[in-house]
Parts: structure tokens; C-alpha cells; sequence
């Protein structure tokens, strides 16, 4: 069954119906072998694949089968990841409330077993939330503990996503010096790790608060810096919101 699983994950970005084959082999034969925890494994790998299709009612369908299964043989890690993956399908769907009561029981749960990573993201994930409720300095504080956990844990990327959280929140409550320094702490980064994602959040992340500053020219250059680079990176997403900035 885990065989199956780790074959389908070499194929989930390049060829993803292969992948999907595979993960379906794992599923029957748990369900043959009546191994619960091997069908309920099926669910977080299966709905990468829905979601990059864009396809998340099934996905959270999937997702509640797994945590069902889970409620019935799975250990708290097992159990806080399936509650993180349901509240993930419900901020796919824009259902907030719900993705915030899956979120707080994930994270009650990897508190229990003093699991940081999951502690973390569970942290992020309720950061993001607040922050799309428009309750922002909530979505601050959470993703203040978020960052937290990531500099214990020493992990870049957490670092990274859990400071944009903070300068986002920042921007929101308009504490424009603030979150602009947090967004050149997200560039530095970037650079740091060679990440382009990383390098272009910073870039763009500080030409709104330049702008948000009343700074249009520098502001401008920034924007058109990040037209330049998402252009070289082939990121049409970054080029796009750059030019609504300018």
C-alpha cells in the first residue's frame, strides 16, 4: 500500500493521471487487505491531485472520508492532518468558518503531542483565515506564534510564509514602516534560499507598502522589477498584479 503511495508522489507534478493510478492501486488494496489506515492515507495524497485540477468539492469529500476513518484507527498526528486537510478544502471553497473549526481542532490536537511542524502550520493556516475575515490583528497574532515555531524549528520556508502573514496583517492595520521592513526580511530570504517565489512575495509585497506610503517612484521601480523578473521566472501571476499596482 505505501509502495503504491510513494510511486504515485514521483508522478503528481509531471504526470499527475499516473499518479492518480497509482494512489487508486494503494486505496484497493487497503480496502482489500481491510487496512483502514492505508485507505484513510489515500485522502492526502489523492486531493493534491484534485486540487491542482481545481476540482475542491470532491476534494473535501475525499478529504472527510480519510478523517473518518482516521476517528476510527488513526493516532492524533494521523487525526490533526486530516482536520488540517478538511479545513484546507473549506478555504479552497471560501467556507472560512468551517476551514477555521477544522484548523482549531488540528491544532488543539497537535498541541497535545507537542508536534511543532503541524503546531506551525496550524498557526499559518488560522493567520490566513482571520486575515481574508478581515479580523487582522487576530490573523496577526496567530501568525505572529506561526513565526515563532518556524525560527525554533530553523525552517526558511515557514519563516518566509509566516512573516508574510505578519507584514500582510501589518499592511491591513496600516503599519506601513512595519510591514515594509518585514517584506525586505521576505526578499533577503528569497536571495538567501535562490527562491524566485520567495524573492518576487518581497518585492511586490514592498512596492504596496511604498505605494500604500504615498512613494509612487519608488514604489514604481519595484513594481517594474517585478514585472522584469516574473517575466525571466515565467510567474504571469506576479506580472499580473504587478501591473495593477503601477
Amino acid at each position: 500500500v505505501w509502495a503504491c503511495y510513494s510511486y504515485g508522489e514521483i508522478f503528481e507534478s509531471s504526470q499527475p493521471d499516473s499518479a492518480a493510478f497509482y494512489y487508486q492501486k494503494g486505496k484497493q488494496l487497503a480496502e482489500k487487505l481491510n487496512f483502514k489506515r492505508g485507505t484513510a492515507a489515500f485522502g492526502s495524497h489523492y486531493i493534491v491531485i484534485l486540487n491542482n485540477k481545481g476540482e475542491f468539492k470532491e476534494a473535501l469529500n475525499v478529504a472527510k472520508q480519510s478523517l473518518r476513518l482516521y476517528q476510527q484507527e488513526g493516532d492524533k498526528k494521523e487525526l490533526a492532518i486530516a482536520n488540517l486537510n478538511v479545513g484546507s478544502e473549506w478555504q479552497y471553497l471560501a467556507d472560512f468558518s468551517q476551514a477555521a473549526d477544522y484548523y482549531l481542532i488540528a491544532k488543539k490536537t497537535a498541541e497535545e503531542i507537542n508536534d511543532k511542524r503541524l503546531q506551525r502550520i496550524c498557526n499559518n493556516n488560522l493567520a490566513s483565515i482571520f486575515i481574508e475575515l478581515q479580523e487582522f490583528e487576530k490573523g496577526k497574532q496567530y501568525a505572529e506564534k506561526s513565526l515563532e515555531l518556524a525560527k525554533e524549528l530553523n525552517d526558511e520556508y515557514a519563516i518566509s510564509s509566516s512573516t508574510y502573514n505578519i507584514a500582510s496583517a501589518a499592511m491591513q492595520l496600516k503599519e506601513y514602516d512595519k510591514s515594509l521592513a518585514l517584506y525586505k526580511e521576505i526578499e533577503s530570504i528569497g536571495k538567501r534560499t535562490e527562491d524566485p517565489t520567495t524573492i518576487l512575495d518581497g518585492w511586490l509585497g514592498s512596492a504596496d507598502a511604498l505605494s500604500a506610503m504615498s512613494k509612487a517612484p519608488d514604489a514604481e521601480k519595484k513594481y517594474r522589477q517585478v514585472i522584469r523578473f516574473s517575466k525571466e521566472k515565467n510567474t504571469p501571476e506576479y506580472e499580473m498584479y504587478a501591473c495593477m499596482g503601477l
